[in-house]
């Protein structure tokens, strides 16, 4: 039995929601705009689903408290 958690509800991914990206360029440096901010990004690994995939875990980390900083580190 998982245990049910009481949070902030948010969405991502799509221009307009809490988390979402922007712009990618050539160099695989992505920039995402969240609740606190924007954020640029150094992807290691080229792809659209790892762009999404870091999408999702900077709305965990900016709902978590992350400072964008170590967020972009």
């Amino acid at each position: 039995h998982i245990p049910r958690t009481i949070g902030r509800r948010c969405n991502f991914g799509i221009k307009g929601s809490d988390c979402y990206l922007e712009s990618v360029d050539d160099n695989s440096e992505i920039f995402i705009v969240t609740t606190e901010g924007e954020v640029h990004i150094k992807l290691q690994i080229l792809g659209d689903h790892n762009q999404f995939n870091a999408v999702t875990a900077t709305t965990l980390a900016v709902n978590l408290g992350c400072s964008l900083k170590s967020i972009s580190n």
